[in-house]
């Protein structure tokens, strides 16, 4: 999607903003659902979800040009459609029963393949986000919730449900016609409706095939169709479709203090892009510091975990030269360079021990401080978010916007670029 351009619990509603003051101690984890644990997996049958997909499909056909181009991609490189499986499979399976409970043609539950490639920490360059691609002001219109800590347009059950509900708004809007209503999530509901009164002005037929779109949505509507038709007949394109599972793959444990994906993976044994995936909608690489602490665990993990550890937290050293890391809590106004410098520690050995830390510090969030380091390690590698620029980048390391225009010889005026590197030093 462009205009409605762009998170995961199988049991209950996506976490919204708390509204507690005060961060509990940690005590205990429980799967959600009582009595005992109710895990997303449980009775869930392990159906071909393709095959079932196909027999949901009901869209029309379309004859155009993007059409045959987008199936002969396929033909020619049948690895495209690995993306069904990986990591498509974490999320199809849910969009495909709430598409099917909603009796809206099943090929929307394709549609992230189009939008994002089921990528639900995908960013688009116009400031879209998530597996449906909201952008910030569709995403509130349909009560998503963006914060520091959460963005539920890159969580799997929020934004789902708020892209079906556009959708559904649309395919209503347009009379029921799902290739207008499709248009009109990529273009924006007003532009599909501008051009149709201008065909029937002109007396042209007032159908997509016949609408002037923007060339964007001109391929977005076609790419999803030929999608539909390799899925629908893959002998036909010679090609081998993974096979999908119709199961969830994770379930959701809520703890009563502060869980860090770092922390999951590791016990869990997986990778942490994972864990990152799987909760994309926690922007932080943990739950929010407030709370709610909910977090979604690979199905295995969830099965045989002791999920009372995951918030565990290490207890304080009574000094920190008799240990490794003491733990420090964040107080309004810290930075990471001011604490670095108060407990004598260099602003790379703080960051090192920190994996994934925002520099945007939040009131109550815990961090790890490394046995003192001495002087000489002073300098860190900032990659540039959508969003940073120099000043802001100055005040959250402590550093002044000359130190780092002068450590990467650019201009106090230049554009700072998503991805790119910036030399942070913080010391002589």
């Amino acid at each position: 999607m462009c205009l409605a351009a762009g998170g995961c619990s199988v049991l209950a509603p996506p976490e919204p903003p708390s509204r507690s003051t005060a961060t509990p101690a940690a005590s205990a984890v429980a799967v959600e659902g009582a009595p005992g644990p109710r895990l997303a997996l449980a009775g869930m049958e392990a159906d071909d979800l393709l095959a079932r997909l196909r027999r949901g499909f009901r869209l029309p056909d379309l004859d155009d040009a993007e059409v045959r181009e987008r199936e002969n991609r396929y033909q020619v490189h049948p690895g495209a459609l690995d993306q069904l499986a990986d990591p498509g499979a974490w999320y199809l399976p849910y969009i495909a029963r709430e598409v099917s409970r909603r009796a809206m043609p099943a090929e929307i539950a394709l549609l992230p393949a189009v939008e994002s490639g089921f990528d639900a920490t995908a960013r688009s360059p116009s400031g879209a986000a998530g597996l449906w691609q909201f952008t910030g002001p569709t995403a509130r219109h349909f009560g998503l919730f963006q914060g520091t800590w959460l963005d539920q347009r890159m969580n799997l059950e929020a934004s789902t449900r708020a892209a079906l509900d556009y959708l559904e708004h649309l395919a209503e809007s347009f009379d029921g016609d799902w290739l207008l209503a499709l248009a009109a999530y990529n273009a924006g509901e007003g532009t599909v409706k501008n051009l149709l009164d201008d065909n029937r002005r002109r007396g042209i037929a007032a159908d997509f095939a016949h609408l002037p779109l923007p060339a964007e949505t001109r391929r977005f509507v076609p790419r999803l169709i030929a999608l539909r038709n390799v899925i629908r007949n893959p002998a036909r394109y010679r090609v081998t479709l993974p096979r999908i599972e119709d199961r969830i793959r994770f379930a959701r444990v809520e703890a009563d203090a502060q869980v860090h994906h770092h922390h999951v993976a590791a016990l869990c044994g997986v990778d942490e892009s994972l864990v990152r995936q799987i909760n994309a909608g926690q922007l932080r690489g943990a739950t929010p510091p407030m709370g709610p602490h909910r977090v979604r665990l690979p199905g295995a993990c969830a099965v045989h975990i002791d999920v009372t550890r995951l918030a565990a937290r290490p207890p304080a050293p009574a000094s920190p030269a008799a240990s490794d890391t003491a733990v420090y809590e964040v107080r309004r106004g810290d930075n990471l360079w001011n604490i670095a410098r108060r407990h004598g520690v260099s602003l790379a050995a703080l960051t090192d021990a920190n994996p994934g830390v925002d520099p945007s510090l939040a009131p109550g969030e815990r961090l790890r401080i490394p046995a003192a380091s001495g002087a000489g390690d002073n300098e860190i590698v900032h990659h540039v978010r959508r969003g940073d620029n120099l000043y802001d980048l100055a005040r959250r390391y402590g550093v002044t916007i000359a130190s780092i225009t002068r450590a990467n010889r650019i201009r106090p005026d230049s554009t700072l670029h998503p991805g790119q590197p910036l030399k942070i030093r913080t010391g002589p």
